[in-house]
């Protein structure tokens, strides 16, 4: 079995440190926790690792990527805007699948990584809103139901799911859990919303899986 590749850019810039790209590192980590609690064998791209070149190295060695980033219509970025993929570099997307935690990639980059040979690509046409405080200073249960709500595609991909429904099945089975204990932990009416809103947008992607290999 291929590695599964887990891309995330620096959360300790001066230039950028963003709230969202602080929480889309610790999303991309534990991913890794529990990929590997899994037994599953991954590649982590983090940090001053997270860049194009690497990602276009790594990818014809994985099954797929989860990308942990900045996006938009037609692309992905990382540190300092820094372009991790996008509609013209597509092609480095051949082979694996994509699960982008980010916001708006779920338009013209997927249709153009299916289009370049991506086997299916799972991302967002709404906001991820990964911007609701620092997730590791939660309460541990409102921790961990974020985790499990962040990673809950992502793990599933790795474990061979390529079925739509089941892909979104994966989520929803979790909502209600992740829902109970945002509720129950005290925060601010801005977190407390802001979770919410990256519950809303992970239990609605948009997937778009293209063609089976020949043979």
């Amino acid at each position: 079995m291929k590695p599964l590749c887990i891309v995330a850019p620096d959360r300790s810039s001066t230039l950028d440190r963003t709230a969202a790209l602080k929480n889309s590192v610790w999303i991309a980590e534990q991913t890794i926790k529990r990929a590997r609690s899994d037994d599953c064998e991954h590649i982590a791209l983090i940090g001053d690792l997270a860049t194009c070149e690497a990602l276009s190295e790594r990818l014809p060695h994985c099954v797929g990527a989860v990308i942990c980033a900045h996006g938009s219509m037609y692309a992905l970025s990382g540190q300092d805007d820094h372009l991790l993929v996008d509609t013209s570099s597509a092609q480095m997307l051949a082979g694996v699948f994509v699960h982008a935690v980010a916001c708006g990639t779920g338009g013209e980059l997927a249709q153009a990584a299916v289009d370049a040979g991506a086997l299916l690509y799972v991302g967002y046409a709404k906001a991820v809103n990964v911007e609701g405080g620092d997730y590791d200073r939660l309460s541990q249960p409102a921790r961990d139901a974020v985790a499990k709500i962040s990673t809950a595609t992502s793990l599933a991909l790795a474990s061979g799911e390529r079925d739509p429904e089941a892909l979104r099945a994966a989520v929803v089975a979790v909502r209600d859990d992740v829902t109970r204990a945002i509720q129950s932990t005290p925060m601010s009416g801005f977190q407390s919303m802001a979770l919410q809103a990256l519950v809303s947008a992970l239990e609605d992607p948009v997937i778009v899986v293209g063609t089976p290999p020949e043979g």
